[in-house]
């Protein structure tokens, strides 16, 4: 009888105490931020999440309408994970003009529906107070010892702010970070020839380290996000780690790309871009499963989707004939600006029903499957 109590005790013990894995960038980690890496993990052996920049916030034609989103009005599905960037994090409104407690509770509402949120920052150039494009040298004035560090930590406090308020009940949900996202492109302020390598990877490591151990921010999965159009070459993993903060600061393998995107009428399917494309994507994948980590297209799109067929024809297709590729956790188009700016399909689109082929497809994951 005793032997039956303690089997049952240690039983309920076990289903009572959910286990998740470690995440490398935090060894205290909340639960919360656990769960959320383990479903990444788990997901991307069912497909590929589908996500959309600023996608609950607004749209071609409209902005601040609770429950709207041109993705679900195009197609009758939500994206499975929505970014957000902290861009002018001193003002009320970010950088897309989105209030920044909005974005708080869109994050909180979408989280609570199974959706993954991700958080870029377009930072403004500590040094001069110009945007992210604004390219004066500054890693070495910024980092400890530097003349503006003072500065620095002033907006990586705002930021911290801004991450503790993100909480649902009291308690932080997790958030993907990607900052200093490009590195290797030279059209930000963090980017290849503006810093050194060694400073790149000391800004992020300072970054994560002050947000952790300084404001025990604990429910963030940090991102790692080259762009494609500096590879020297697209399946060398030298080159892609090139400002790799470590795997102790990165969870996520991302890779933005716009460069393979783009459809010319003398040449629709432009089989040298496909090949790229498909070979970063397997390059990414590949490196994300030999360090136990996950593997994203960070950003992609092409402006104006000016192609009928483009998401299956550009996107869908060639990952389909690539079982690394397949290993992608999800994606990100970019955001819906205006009829001109957008990455999306919104309702009456050109490229509509070729949208919903690509949803449709079973390797395709939306809000609804999560």
């Amino acid at each position: 009888m005793n032997r039956v109590i303690i089997v049952v005790i240690g039983f309920l013990s076990i289903i009572s105490c959910e286990r998740y894995p470690d995440i490398g960038s935090d060894s205290k980690a909340t639960k919360e931020t656990k769960k959320l890496y383990a479903k990444l993990h788990t997901l991307s052996d069912k497909g590929i999440m589908v996500g959309h920049q600023d996608a609950l916030a607004y749209g071609v034609g409209w902005r601040g309408e609770q429950d709207r989103c041109d993705m679900h009005q195009a197609s009758g599905k939500f994206p499975g994970v929505v970014g957000y960037d902290i861009g002018h994090i001193f003002q009320s409104k970010n950088i897309n003009s989105i209030p920044f407690d909005t974005i708080i509770n869109l994050m909180a509402a979408f989280h609570e529906k199974g959706g993954v949120n991700t958080i870029c920052w377009h930072m403004k150039n500590p040094y001069t107070g110009g945007s992210s494009w604004d390219t004066t040298m500054v890693a070495a004035d910024i980092l400890p010892g530097g003349e503006k560090h003072n500065d620095f930590l002033e907006k990586l406090e705002k930021a911290a702010t801004f991450f503790n308020k993100c909480k649902i009940d009291g308690k932080h949900f997790p958030i993907i970070f990607r900052p200093f996202h490009e590195h290797n492109g030279d059209w930000f302020w963090w980017g290849r020839g503006i810093v050194s390598e060694e400073e790149y990877i000391s800004l992020f490591r300072f970054m994560a380290d002050y947000f952790k151990n300084t404001h025990d921010i604990h429910h963030l999965i940090y991102a790692f996000s080259p762009d494609q159009s500096r590879f020297y070459n697209k399946t060398d993993t030298l080159d892609y780690l090139y400002g790799y903060p470590g795997d102790d600061y990165v969870d996520i393998l991302g890779i933005d790309n716009y460069a393979d995107m783009p459809v010319s009428e003398s040449d629709s399917i432009n089989e040298v871009a496909i090949n790229n494309y498909v070979a970063t994507l397997e390059l990414i994948t590949e490196i994300a499963a030999e360090k136990g980590k996950i593997a994203a297209l960070t950003e992609t799109g092409f402006e104006g989707v000016k192609d009928a067929e483009w998401f299956t024809k550009r996107i869908l297709n060639p990952i389909l004939t690539s079982e690394k590729s397949r290993r992608l956790s999800y994606m990100v188009f970019w955001r819906n600006d205006n009829p001109k700016h957008h990455y999306m399909v919104y309702p009456g689109h050109m490229a509509q029903s070729d949208f919903q082929k690509f949803v449709d497809n079973p390797l395709m994951l939306t809000l609804e499957d999560l």
